[in-house]
């Protein structure tokens, strides 16, 4: 009997060392990182209630011994309690979105598809995106994949419901909540040639707390580039009083920017975004940019504007004044490489095709960056700003006390702010984070 007692110990911990590596090596071939790989692998070495239920049942046709039995059920009992420690340690519920591809603004090439997720709470939300969504200007050689959804908080039910409506159609004689989304989109898709733009718009109706997976899932599902949500606050038209101000919003903009697979866009939205075009002049957009990844996501989303004629495209540079002379060239230098290389001119175009400009402003803390921006305020209609823009770093020493929003950073919340002159509307890039 102890001959069969070692065998039994040695073949578990054959067994459990080989599916241990199996598995550790099989989910690092597909590309999943070292942590997610170990995770991974614990969670399929892991036994429960299951597999001593089944080892009991061997034990009753007596193909077990009573010591055998002891040293299998004591595994399962070890492996149940000290497995799901480790998986706790290891694991980050943040990065359960995480995808393990580039999936923003700057790698995407100039002249691919560019898939999008808008999303929209409330009615007032469908102008604000719907003139978002016309910024890009798609056409057949930058195309746009846009998908709507409709985020509704759960009422009158138990369970959550998620609905596509390219794959379910309203009943005859019944009318969707997302009615008057559907209409919005699919009128302005009308505007744009089939191979230019496609739409597919989803509702989902969900826990306030939930929110987000749904959200997050469905970027992840759909491949996305970029997840525009718009801002929790709205103010009146003279900017005096506060119309709405959702805090469950603001958590949920707060939880996706944390989780999700993509690249992330907050939509402050001010006033009709082509209201300047219709009136025959240009749609006049101002980029800042500071230095870093997300400013460099600003940079590649005005890139993708430039191709519409009527968009006059401002790139404003905050350039910290430092101690010495030559540091000062190098930090110039570097940043103005940044800028050439990722607003690139296409083939066979003339410089009179766009109407871009590049202004400097030297700094030496965020006081000057506010009175800059407060002169400029009625120079543009949009703002476009890297969230993390002008972190530790002169441009906004001083401002980040007094940050409001954090998830527009310090010179976003600066522009989005009712103290501000202009109603412009302001938007907030994160590039894709995991």
């Amino acid at each position: 009997m102890e001959g069969l007692t070692y065998e039994a110990i040695s073949l578990i911990l054959v067994l459990v060392v080989v599916k241990f590596f199996v598995a550790v090596l099989t989910a690092f071939a597909v590309k999943i990182t070292y942590r997610d790989s170990i995770v991974l692998a614990l969670v399929m070495s892991n036994k429960c209630i299951f597999e001593l239920g089944y080892l009991g049942y061997i034990v009753e046709l007596k193909k077990f011994d009573n010591k055998c039995f002891t040293v299998a059920a004591t595994y399962v009992l070890v492996s149940s309690l000290l497995i799901p420690i480790a998986i706790d340690l290891m694991y980050e519920p943040q990065q359960i979105f995480s995808c393990y591809q580039y999936r923003n603004l700057l790698t995407l090439n100039y002249d691919c598809k560019l898939k999008t997720l808008v999303c929209i709470h409330k009615p007032d939300h469908i102008t604000s995106m719907v003139n978002f969504v016309e910024v890009f200007h798609p056409t057949q050689d930058s195309q746009l994949e846009c998908n709507v959804l409709h985020l509704e908080e759960l009422m009158g039910q138990a369970n959550p419901t998620f609905i596509s409506h390219q794959m379910q159609k309203p009943m005859v004689g019944t009318r969707s909540c997302s009615n008057n989304i559907i209409t919005a989109f699919i009128n302005l898709c009308s505007y744009f040639t089939e191979e230019a733009m496609s739409i597919d718009i989803f509702t989902s109706a969900s826990l306030v707390d939930h929110m987000h997976e749904d959200l997050c899932w469905l970027a992840l599902d759909k491949s996305v580039d970029l997840i525009v949500l718009p801002f929790h606050r709205s103010w009146s038209v003279d900017r005096s009083t506060v119309v709405s101000d959702d805090k469950a919003m603001q958590n949920l903009n707060r939880n996706v920017l944390k989780r999700a697979s993509c690249s992330v866009g907050i939509f402050v939205y001010q006033k009709p975004l082509w209201e300047s075009q219709m009136a025959g002049s240009c749609y006049k957009v101002c980029t800042i940019f500071v230095g870093g990844k997300d400013d460099r996501e600003a940079l590649a989303f005005t890139n993708r504007m430039k191709r519409n004629k009527l968009t006059s495209i401002t790139i404003l540079r905050f350039i910290p004044q430092l101690s010495t002379d030559k540091s000062d060239e190098l930090v110039q230098k570097l940043d103005m490489e940044d800028i050439k290389e990722i607003i690139k001119k296409e083939e066979g175009s003339s410089d009179k095709e766009y109407s871009m400009t590049c202004i400097d402003k030297k700094v030496k803390e965020g006081a000057e960056t506010s009175m800059i921006l407060r002169s400029m305020a009625y120079d543009y209609d949009l703002f476009i700003v890297g969230r993390s823009s002008g972190m530790n770093s002169a441009v906004t020493e001083g401002l980040n006390e007094w940050t409001e929003y954090e998830e527009l950073g310090a010179i976003g919340d600066v522009i989005a702010l009712k103290e501000f002159p202009s109603r412009a509307s302001v938007l907030v890039l994160q590039q894709q984070q995991y």
